[in-house]
């Protein structure tokens, strides 16, 4: 489904109305996106749908993590006194969605798309974005809002917090990885293979196995006690939000009910999906509301 007389721009326009008359105008789908497939009914596709989902995860998790690596740059130059200019990394963050939704059109049909449960092409380029902005933001939020708000780092503590942006890299991509491996057999094994249950629970487990150590090297690298003095909390109970989120904004690309995000907490400190904020507290006066969410 090749993008031919179109720029990225103008498709996504012309998505717009199709998308309206969907949501407002047509009786909706059995199956729409939002209302997830339960798992015992998730998977078993075709070869072309399988082919699909893999370039789609693939492809989503490449943006996730590119948009990272150029938010991060932009961070790391403002922490060494260094002038970022935001407009330019979401210019190059624009430019690296539409390559990642252009290797998508290339493999996927609208039937194969619509066979994994989304709505269609817009919305599966709804979802590429959300997601790509979900990591980028939550990935920001994690690693420098509190030395944000510390000021005046030591070259320790700037130290530290390359540490922490190197887990929550190594994290991320070990999760998108982990689970995209998982998912992508189990959309190819038939509904009634026997293995489907532990394939996801070996996912989990891997998951699991992986935060030890990933705990181990960024408390080598800050100090425990260091770490919890900038960042309020231990190197583990950030490994293990990381670790959480990433496997549950991970999940969003297959549209089934055993791989969700947890419902967020307000006040944890953690940016979750649906909240605008967390700055670790349920109080109101601040900067962020008792509701975590913004006007």
């Amino acid at each position: 489904m090749r993008r031919i007389g179109f720029t990225t721009a103008s498709w996504r326009l012309a998505t717009v109305p199709f998308a309206i008359l969907m949501l407002f105008g047509l009786p909706a789908p059995a199956r729409a996106h939002g209302v997830r497939l339960p798992f015992a009914k998730w998977g078993g596709f075709n070869a072309g749908a399988v082919l699909c989902q893999r370039v789609l995860a693939r492809s989503a998790a490449h943006c996730a993590s590119a948009a990272w690596t150029a938010q991060r740059a932009c961070e790391e130059a403002k922490l060494s006194g260094q002038t970022c200019n935001q407009d330019t990394v979401d210019t190059v963050v624009e430019a690296i969605r539409s390559n990642d939704l252009n290797a998508i059109d290339i493999s996927c049909t609208e039937r194969q798309l619509i066979d994994l449960d989304y709505l269609g092409q817009f919305d599966m380029e709804a979802d590429v974005v959300a997601f790509c902005r979900a990591w980028q933001r939550w990935a920001r939020f994690t690693v420098y809002a509190a030395p944000e708000a510390a000021g005046n780092l030591s070259a320790a503590q700037r130290s530290c917090v390359e540490a922490t942006a190197d887990a929550v890299d190594a994290l991320g991509q070990f999760a998108f990885r982990n689970r995209r491996q998982c998912m992508d057999r189990i959309a190819s094994v038939p509904l009634t293979a026997p293995n489907r249950p532990a394939l996801l629970s070996g996912a989990a487990n891997r998951m699991t196995q992986a935060q030890p150590d990933m705990t181990a090297r960024l408390t080598a690298r800050c100090g425990a006690a260091p770490f919890a003095a900038l960042y309020g909390r231990t190197p583990n109970a950030l490994v293990t939000a990381v670790a959480g989120q990433a496997d549950c904004i991970g999940g969003r690309f297959y549209i089934q009910d055993a791989v969700v995000c947890p419902n967020p907490v307000c006040g944890n400190g953690i940016l979750e999906l649906g909240e605008d904020c967390d700055d670790g507290n349920t109080n109101d006066g601040d900067a962020c509301p008792s509701t975590c969410t913004l006007p």
